[in-house]
């Protein structure tokens, strides 16, 4: 049969003219038949059983293009044999049927013939046949593993829409045959080339008339190919489609037909189409795209597209895991167009923010709060609003949303009366505050907003069982709350026992202007032993943040010290301390995160403050369990931290005052102790203001031996030396003081008040010693204050001269008392001499640093001796029947060469006696004694001598601020306090007369009374304090005039004892504001442990008529900022009524004399000792009148 040519060649060339031009190997080539070519009716059999045999050779010898092109005679049925070859390879190999007309060696080849017969014969291919030829194709390629065979098809397609009529029923399949072949050469580089061909398949068919039929299957197989086909199958048609239209169509720059994007994203809606994973991610690539193209946004605005975009948008989201970071793109993507939409959409918009984890704009903020604001929790507790909270919950910056949700849900709270509903709602967000996944922040809120809404029942009348279930919520979440920890600390007892809610948190940090009153939340059927196991809890297992255990661990001893509270309650007590134990000893204690800064021993310090304030509840305890305490205190001392040394050393101190008895047991190893801390020059003011304290308390060294006092003063010694050290390094490094500044650098006055306190506790135990010991250590201590010169010559300060002065006055006294017939040491005065003993002769005498005054009798030989010394004054009278053989004793150290006469012609005294004197070799004798001559000079100089007290005299103001006073002229009116406070100032001191008083008053009238009949006094044989107590002095009937006449003691005393019956927590800014003062330092503030109003302080109730030991007071030292902080009481300390006056007055003198170094009134950092104030004055008195002593 001739051949015959095809039909004219259209102005583009399909796939399968193209294909057979290029050079690529055949397994690319889409119509590239194989060698030799296959006939095109090879073997053919008779179409009828009663037609002529008719075939075409295999071996015909002609190319495939020409056999292609004459098929006649078979015109009619090319197209259904074409089809039933195609169809054959749907079947396994060894199933096909060998009688086919036509036979192809593979499906690649099979299409192949059917696009090159086609393309030369398409008039005789009818629109029926050719559609099954088409799906029969199709149904082959997909089912072949071989991408060829996916090219053949395509360019089958293709041929049919070019020489033929692509026929709209086989539309659809063509489409998602393209859409699968798109989808497999997308997938990796290998296949590139199958999704260019399927696209330029797809463009043709988009040139033709049927351009709008395959725009709608695209979107058809978009919409259900996923629920209609297997998952595989159905997702490989989806992504194609979804792939061509976004790829191809939707942000072409070429001049294809435009497909409707509100098409695209109707067919989107499906809910199969939205959840499936992989078409969910190819979506959200989409919907980034659409909104990252300005001019596509500005079409979805014309079309009202909105709202299908963000429909998408938010389902994308939400059907992705909590925070995933396949959101973040779609999200960043729609957060610049939030003015285009709507305020309903913005709430759903909101919940898809807070569901990838991304921060809200002021806008999505205000339409979500608005959204949830309507929204109940109860009484059904809606899925939504738990994933919503739990979100909210995970990261910080959700605090702004999640506050007023939390706050609304707090509302309907208290609107229900289902009880078993709000015990599903507490527990519901106690929940939340358990789970790890909760930050800070929203634990925070969630605290925060059940202690408002406690607050707001306990003030209201809101029935108990509400009050009772949050406060037990507040007890669970203590732990997790920092707010509802601090709202539970503020829980108290007042002298009544009356359970109540302070106003006002106790923090560090509180400051208050003035004192101001508190209010109250009474909290009497409350649970509050559901407190105590949170505490106990907290300190055994610790808490979820830093702040929170700090909290606790902070707040503790504030609650610890209202005693009231724990009234019968001592089983927690006792668990409590043995938790806290048991943290000290095994080393337990939960260290500080690093970010905090913080010593890893603050906690440790914290522990050691808890059970300070619990030994006062000593009295519970057993005498091993107190031992075990102290035990506990002295050996953390030392630890190599000086914050928690220094608070054992206070604690200690504490201990000496509350619990003597077992302290006196104790003291062996205390002193031990602190013997070996003198290696840690940090602790010097501590340990010495320690041994201070226990030198004011006889009771505690009654079982001293000689060693244990040589422990004390080898302390002081060590101390001495290093001080001494640092002084010279000080004040060589240290320029000359401006005269415009009035105060010291307080590194500067330490080491001064270390070496004066070293000298004043030297002074104290030497005093307290028996006579027999100080004999054995005299030696030893007058070593300790002598120190080597440069030089190698053996130096003694002057400090260290006035000790070794009452050390020698001390003895000498004591062997005077010793020698006396009667056995006591009766009052010698200047009124000794009668007529009867004739003429006096009066002589004064400076015999190294003493000043020896003789007066004696020439008729009955009896002579007046005063010794006037840096450290005191001592007289004696000598007589004939005296046990010293007619001799005075100056000095202890007796030497029978080392004497003066009476007068000058008894050279041996024989006559008149005579008077030993230290000897030459002694720090405190001369080689030369000088005679003073009679005259009014020497007579005014010994006068003035006289005048200068041998004690260190102090002062300190007493202040009592009563229930609601807050202002100086209220405070001042007072003349009388409660039964308590008369109780603290009785035993302060003694009471003395002022009137015509001969000690120093320090500045109270001694004339007229002006400052009242009476003061209190307390003073031993080195120190003297005067209380100024404003309750003692008379009130002016001018308040004018009231203020001032008291504030000018009180505002001159550099330390004030505050009595606080105020009921409100006191700090030095308040104090400082309340009593305006430029030399008050220190308060050292008094406090009731338990709250005591007026009429209570001062009515017959168990409270006053209880014994001091069972009334329990804070005791806390506030200082100016530039003050040094040294006290024992820096820290808040509860001591008993019995323990009180003795332990304030020890801080009161401890403050006066580092108060005294920083007085600008005072030589810089100099201690104004009156001993060497009287130890100058005889030096003056020497070089004047003779030799230097």
């Amino acid at each position: 049969m001739a051949s015959q040519d095809g039909p004219n060649t259209p102005e583009w060339n399909p796939i399968s003219c193209t294909s057979s031009l290029r050079s690529s190997a055949a397994s690319s080539s889409i119509l590239r038949p194989s060698q030799p070519l296959l006939p095109v009716l090879a073997d053919f059999r008779s179409l009828s059983s009663n037609s002529e045999h008719v075939t075409w050779s295999a071996n015909d010898g002609g190319d495939g293009a020409a056999v292609g092109r004459d098929i006649a005679p078979l015109e009619p049925v090319t197209c259904h044999l074409l089809t039933e070859t195609i169809r054959s390879f749907l079947s396994p190999p060894h199933l096909r049927d060998q009688s086919l007309a036509i036979r192809a060696p593979s499906l690649e080849a099979a299409l192949q013939q059917a696009t090159v017969t086609i393309r030369y014969n398409a008039k005789w291919f009818a629109p029926g046949p050719v559609s099954s030829l088409i799906l029969t194709s199709l149904e082959a390629a997909s089912a072949s593993s071989s991408s060829a065979d996916l090219y053949a098809a395509l360019a089958l397609i293709d041929t049919v829409g070019t020489y033929s009529l692509l026929p709209s029923s086989c539309l659809l399949p063509v489409a998602r045959f393209i859409s699968h072949a798109y989808h497999q050469g997308s997938r990796s580089n290998r296949l590139k080339r199958l999704s260019e061909e399927s696209w330029a398949v797809s463009a043709h068919i988009l040139q033709t008339h049927l351009s709008e039929q395959f725009i709608a299957a695209l979107l058809s197989i978009i919409r259900d190919d996923l629920a209609t086909f297997d998952r595989r199958t159905g997702y490989g048609h989806t992504a194609g489609a979804l792939k061509i239209l976004s790829d191809r169509l939707l942000f072409t720059k070429f001049k294809q037909p435009k497909v409707s994007l509100t098409a695209i994203l109707g067919s989107l809606k499906s809910p199969d189409v939205r959840f499936d994973v992989m078409i969910r991610e190819q979506i959200m690539e989409l919907l980034v795209r659409i909104l990252s193209d300005h001019k596509i946004t500005q079409d979805l605005s014309k079309d009202a597209g909105w709202e299908r975009v963000l429909d998408l948008v938010v389902s994308c989201v939400t059907s992705l895991p909590k925070n995933s970071a396949l959101a973040l793109p779609l999200v960043d993507a729609v957060t610049p167009w939030m003015d285009q939409f709507e305020a309903r959409q913005l709430a759903s918009v909101s919940r898809a923010f807070v569901h990838a984890g991304r921060m809200l704009t002021p806008s999505l903020h205000r339409e979500f709060v608005f959204a949830w604001s309507r929204a109940l929790p109860l009484p059904h507790w809606t899925a939504e609003f738990d994933d919503t909270m739990t979100q909210l919950c995970s990261a910080p910056h959700y605090a702004a949303e999640l506050e007023p949700v939390v706050n609304k849900s707090m509302a309907i709270f208290l609107q229900s009366e289902d009880v078993a509903e709000l015990r599903d709602f507490v527990e519901k967000y106690k929940t939340y505050i358990y789970s790890p996944a909760t930050t800070p922040v929203a634990s925070a809120i969630i605290g925060d907003a059940f202690v408002n809404t406690f607050r707001y029942c306990m003030e209201g009348q809101t029935q108990t069982w509400r009050r009772v279930l949050l406060f037990e919520t507040l007890c669970d979440i203590s732990d997790h709350s920092l707010d509802a920890a601090r709202m539970l600390f503020r829980l108290r007892a007042d002298i009544t026992g009356a359970v109540y809610f302070k106003a006002r948190p106790v923090t560090p940090l509180v400051v208050q202007s003035t004192p101001t009153t508190t209010v109250l939340y009474h909290a009497q059927y409350l649970p509050i032993e559901k407190f105590h196991d949170s505490i106990l809890r907290v300190i055994l297992n610790g808490t979820k943040t830093w702040e929170t255990y700090d909290c606790f661990l902070f707040s503790l001893p504030y609650l610890l010290s209202n005693h009231k509270m724990f009234e019968g309650k001592i089983a927690f007590i006792e668990k409590l301390k043995k938790a806290l134990s048991d943290h000290l000893e095994d080393k337990t204690i939960l260290e500080p995160p690093k970010d905090k800064n913080l010593s890893k021993y603050h906690s440790v310090g914290q522990h050691v403050q808890i059970l300070t304030t619990i030994m006062s509840y000593h009295r519970y305890f057993s005498k091993s369990e107190i031992v075990h305490l102290v035990s506990l205190f002295n050996n953390t001392a030392g630890s190599g931290d000086y914050a928690v040394s220094k608070q054992c050393i206070h604690a200690l101190t504490v201990c000496c005052y509350e619990v003597p008895s077992v302290m006196t047991n104790c003291m062996d190893d205390v002193i031990d102790k602190m013997a070996r801390m003198v290696t840690q020059r940090s602790l010097a003011i501590h340990v010495l203001q320690f041994l201070a304290s226990v030198s004011r308390l006889p009771d505690l060294y009654r079982n001293f031996t000689q060693i244990d006092y040589k422990k004390i003063f080898g302390v002081c010694q060590s101390y001495l030396q290093s001080t001494v050290a640092l002084s010279n390094s000080i004040a060589k490094n240290s320029a000359a003081p401006s005269d415009n500044n009035a105060t010291i650098n307080m590194e500067e006055a330490l080491p001064h008040y270390v070496y004066a306190l070293a000298h004043h506790i030297i002074t104290f135990w030497y005093i307290a010693m028996k006579p027999q010991d100080r004999a054995g250590l005299k030696k030893y201590i007058t070593h300790c204050l002598t120190y080597k010169s440069v030089s190698g010559m053996d130096i003694v300060e002057d400090q260290g001269l006035v000790t070794i002065d009452m050390m020698d006055r001390v003895d000498a006294e004591a062997q005077r008392s010793a020698a006396d017939e009667s056995g006591e040491n009766h009052s010698v005065t200047a009124d000794e001499f009668t007529e009867v003993d004739g003429r006096l002769i009066e002589r004064h005498r400076l015999a190294g640093l003493l000043l020896i005054s003789t007066k004696t009798a020439l008729r009955t030989s009896k002579t007046l001796v005063t010794t006037r010394r840096a450290s005191g004054t001592m007289r004696q009278l000598i007589q004939k029947n005296n046990s010293l053989a007619y001799a005075a004793a100056a000095t202890a150290d007796i030497q029978d060469e080392n004497y003066l006469t009476m007068v000058p012609e008894d050279v041996l005294g024989s006559t008149y006696g005579k008077i030993f004197i230290p000897s030459p070799s002694s720090p405190l004798g001369s080689f030369n004694v000088v005679e003073l001559p009679e005259s009014d000079a020497v007579r005014r100089a010994i006068e003035s001598f006289d005048r200068t007290s041998a004690l260190d005299s102090h002062k300190a103001g007493v202040i009592y601020i009563g229930e609601g006073q807050t202002s100086e002229d209220v405070i001042f009116q007072n003349i009388s306090g409660s039964f308590d406070y008369n109780e603290f100032i009785s035993g302060l001191g003694d009471v003395q007369r002022l009137r015509g008083a001969t000690f120093n008053t320090q500045g109270l009238d001694r004339t007229n009374d002006t400052d009242g009949e009476y003061a209190i006094v307390w003073d031993n044989e080195v120190t003297e304090m005067v209380f100024h107590i404003t309750t003692l002095m008379p009130n002016s009937t001018d308040i004018r005039e009231n203020t001032p006449r008291k504030k000018r003691h009180i505002g001159n005393d550099f330390v004030n004892i505050i009595f606080n019956n105020s009921g409100t927590r006191l700090t030095f800014d308040a104090l400082a504001t309340l009593f305006p003062s430029s030399f008050s330092y220190v308060y050292i503030v008094v406090t009731p442990s338990a709250r005591t109003s007026f009429i209570e302080a001062r009515s017959t109730t168990a409270f006053t008529t209880a014994p001091s030991t069972t009334r329990f007071y804070k005791v806390q030292v506030l200082a100016a900022s530039d003050y040094p902080t040294v006290s024992p009481a820096v820290d808040e300390k509860v001591v008993s009524g019995a323990s009180l006056p003795g332990f304030v007055r020890n801080l009161a003198l401890n403050d006066c004399m580092v108060a005294l170094m920083k007085s600008p009134r005072s030589d810089p950092g100099e201690y104004p000792s009156s001993w060497r104030n009287r130890l100058e004055q005889l030096r003056r008195m020497a070089m004047r009148y003779g030799s230097a002593a």
